[in-house]
């Protein structure tokens, strides 16, 4: 992991939805009363963006934080016996087994986490536990840009363009397969004209487009929504996914009406 880390400049992160779930006074002290002392600017990240997902990371509600302490401390008591096992270094406090905090965690299973037993301090550990996943301190806790597990096993920083905040409370999900006769997979353009279109109907504030996995990201404030467009080869199939706040799903149910009618053919998947 990169050592020369800056403090994030949260002027830098771009909101999708301006509707925040921040945490209550009440909750903060429930917080600092279980964690001891608040990692390095947990409270600030909270009080200014609240709970949602930070590039695949979500920053856990109170009551999933509560509701996954468990959870982690068996984790952690896992990850103790195989250090054990295989005369690895333990790298945490025996005692976080009791007392470990979750405060976020990725979609597969990562948590970031504090311990009294080492107050203010905070830490990540890879759901899986292998050689080369000991728990690393992130030195500027919530200051500090969050950072993913590559697959070669090293740990990267995100990036500027990945500092997107989504402030969902509840969501919706959809996996759009598209076709008909506007669609040829076989004409090397064709993601190319669906990307502006579904762009135009979608009119969004930000737009993030990786050529490498021919996909464009669009983040969406008027519905509070991230949609992606692509190409599945394996399938040979064209997509929009997307998931956005229930209370705006209305208003993106409108805009795929919109796409049938300008002669795409639409199959909602889910």
């Amino acid at each position: 992991m990169t050592t020369n880390m800056q403090p994030l400049n949260w002027n830098d992160i771009y909101r999708v939805s301006e509707k925040r779930r921040v945490a209550t006074q009440a909750e903060m002290e429930r917080l600092r009363e279980v964690c001891g002392v608040l990692p390095v600017g947990y409270q600030e990240f909270i009080s200014e963006f609240g709970f949602g997902e930070f590039d695949s990371i979500l920053v856990m509600r109170p009551e999933d934080v509560f509701g996954q302490i468990n959870l982690l401390r068996e984790s952690l008591a896992e990850w103790r016996c195989m250090c054990q096992d295989f005369d690895q270094p333990v790298m945490i406090p025996e005692q976080s087994v009791e007392d470990g905090v979750p405060l976020a965690r990725t979609d597969w299973g990562d948590y970031y986490f504090c311990t009294p037993s080492d107050p203010g301090v905070l830490r990540y550990i890879w759901r899986g536990h292998d050689s080369d996943s000991n728990p690393s301190v992130l030195p500027l806790g919530f200051l500090n840009p969050f950072i993913h597990r590559e697959e070669n096993q090293e740990p990267e920083e995100l990036g500027q363009e990945n500092l997107v905040f989504d402030a969902f409370r509840d969501v919706f999900k959809y996996h759009v397969h598209l076709s008909g006769p506007k669609i040829s997979p076989d004409a090397p353009d064709t993601l190319a004209i669906l990307t502006r279109n579904v762009l135009d109907c979608l009119g969004p504030n930000k737009v993030v487009e990786d050529k490498e996995i021919r996909i464009t990201t669009a983040y969406v404030k008027r519905f509070g929504a991230e949609v992606d467009i692509g190409f599945r080869a394996r399938e040979s199939q064209f997509y929009i996914f997307a998931h956005g706040d229930f209370e705006e799903e209305s208003n993106f149910i409108e805009c795929l009406a919109k796409l049938k009618h300008d002669g795409y053919a639409i199959d909602v998947v889910s």
